[in-house]
């Protein structure tokens, strides 16, 4: 179901709720890449932060104070601002 729909869809609250719901009922067989694929949709600075994240951590930019991946919304402003993205 999720490959009939856009990704356009998937950025709303009903596609959310769909991805949601897909993720509950175990319809993923790597549940890992729907929560990357949600966490880039609606989280916001997830993605233009995201891939700076290790590099942030080594040099002390931030503390990684979360599992990464979760990062809260400081981190990830503050490495959008380090990067300049």
């Amino acid at each position: 179901m999720v490959s009939d729909l856009g990704l356009d869809f998937f950025a709303t609250p009903d596609g959310l709720m769909v991805l949601l719901q897909n993720l509950s009922d175990s319809e993923f067989q790597n549940p890992e890449e729907v929560l990357e694929m949600i966490k880039r949709l609606h989280v916001p600075n997830y993605e233009q932060a995201q891939p700076f994240m290790n590099q942030a951590v080594s040099e002390g930019v931030i503390e990684r104070n979360t599992k990464p991946g979760y990062e809260f919304q400081g981190d990830l402003v503050a490495v959008r601002k380090w990067k300049g993205v």
